[in-house]
């Protein structure tokens, strides 16, 4: 995983003079990016807040960028205004969220698979980082913030890892899913993992596993 990726490509892109902030409200998640080699660049300050309050004064940032962030937020209006707030004039605001789970082979699979073997619940959590996927939705979100000039256009990447057993263990060893599957027998996971393996065999390439994934990457004006 690439951890503050984000952050510090911006801290490349700035130079020395900028300045970057980057908030994440998992603690662990911070104290690995912050140990991480500094990126020649801005200095990067890495804050432990919640998005809907951001910590800074208004005008602060010519631009905001929230990756793959906004579909998890209780008010995802509010904290687009939070983002709009601390642009300056003419600011942009960038933001990414996944679009249908169907256009991520292997993510579908992997919720199919865990509604089979582990539990409901555990689909729907799985399920749970693709539900900002309409873009008429993400549009409305957008101007009712106050944002404008809003574009939208989708965005296809690829995921890979080792394998399909890698894959599985991976995506629910870092997420909250792991709490989930841990409550459930062995032979479950086992299952969960020879379902994934053998759903995605056509997704096997130069001995590794690589499926496509689709986004939604909107930028707007203040």
């Amino acid at each position: 995983m690439r951890h503050g990726l984000v952050a510090r490509l911006a801290a490349e892109a700035v130079g020395v003079h900028g300045r970057v902030a980057a908030l994440d409200l998992n603690p662990a998640m911070l104290a690995v990016v912050s140990e991480l080699p500094a990126v020649v660049g801005a200095p990067i300050e890495w804050v432990e807040r919640d998005a809907p309050a951001l910590p800074f004064a208004e005008a602060s940032f010519d631009v905001v960028c929230c990756q793959l962030g906004l579909q998890f937020f209780p008010d995802r209006e509010h904290a687009l205004r939070e983002m709009k707030r601390v642009l300056v004039p003419g600011g942009r605001a960038v933001v990414m969220v996944w679009r249908e789970i169907d256009r991520a082979p292997g993510f579908a699979v992997l919720a199919a698979a865990l509604g089979r073997t582990i539990s409901a619940d555990a689909e729907a959590l799985m399920r749970v980082p693709f539900r900002l996927s309409d873009a008429g939705e993400l549009s409305r979100l957008l101007e009712s913030a106050g944002l404008r000039d809003c574009a939208i256009r989708a965005e296809i990447g690829n995921v890979r890892f080792a394998s399909a057993a890698m894959f599985v263990g991976s995506y629910i060893g870092g997420s909250p899913l792991a709490a989930i599957v841990a409550t459930a027998p062995e032979q479950a996971y086992e299952k969960l993992v020879s379902e994934v393996e053998r759903a995605l065999e056509s997704w096997i390439e130069q001995n590794s596993l690589c499926f496509p994934i689709e986004a939604h990457l909107a930028i707007c004006r203040t």
